[in-house]
């Protein structure tokens, strides 16, 4: 097996992409599940597959944000 391929896409962000945040019922639902995961209780399959769903738009978002503020990518 070779080495993953990397891919790099240039896409012009508009100017307002650095405000872009999860609307904010969607954040209060992702911090329920987390905080349920937190205190020990067993997410049912569905809540582990729409927390981990969105836990990845979040950080899609934030890189986002990095991307339209100039920022680097931290991850390197």
């Amino acid at each position: 097996m070779g080495a993953p391929a990397i891919v790099r896409i240039a896409v012009e962000l508009p100017a307002d992409m650095a405000r872009l945040r999860l609307p904010e019922g969607v954040d209060r639902r992702l911090h329920v599940l987390l905080d349920k995961q937190d205190r020990g209780q067993a997410l049912t399959e569905d809540e582990r597959l729409e927390a981990e769903g969105l836990v990845d738009l979040a950080d899609l978002l934030s890189l986002l944000r990095l991307r339209a503020t100039g920022q680097s990518d931290p991850s390197g």
